[in-house]
């Protein structure tokens, strides 16, 4: 079965992008920290920085998780924009959502604990 996985993920980074375009888009505030619903140059560039790198860890997911997915070309796109690095390793995708997992160190091997 299909989760589209890839496309949430990919959503997800458009929805930060979005947020970095409005932020830039704000007012720039005076003095007086007019006028209402302005930012200071200092607050967009810190908040843009923080909403990039949470568009990229997302995108980065796409192609680190689901490499052969509809998105990853997208997501490749939509880094090389963030002036991100692309991930190296693109491996895992079907087969490492279909890895045995081990249960944890130390607990019975009858308990239904997993490494996540």
């Amino acid at each position: 079965m299909y989760s589209r996985a890839d496309e949430a993920l990919y959503v997800l980074g458009q929805d930060y992008e979005g947020q970095i375009v409005r932020m830039r888009n704000l007012p720039t505030c005076d003095a007086h920290g007019l006028p209402r619903g302005c930012a200071t140059e200092g607050l967009k560039a810190r908040y843009s920085a923080d909403l990039a790198k949470h568009a990229s860890e997302a995108y980065d997911k796409i192609l680190t998780r689901y490499p052969m997915m509809d998105r990853s070309d997208d997501a490749k796109r939509r880094l090389t924009a963030l002036h991100q690095p692309i991930p190296a390793h693109q491996g895992g995708g079907r087969a490492e959502q279909s890895r045995t997992r081990q249960p944890e160190r130390g607990h019975d091997s009858s308990e239904k604990r997993w490494d996540c």
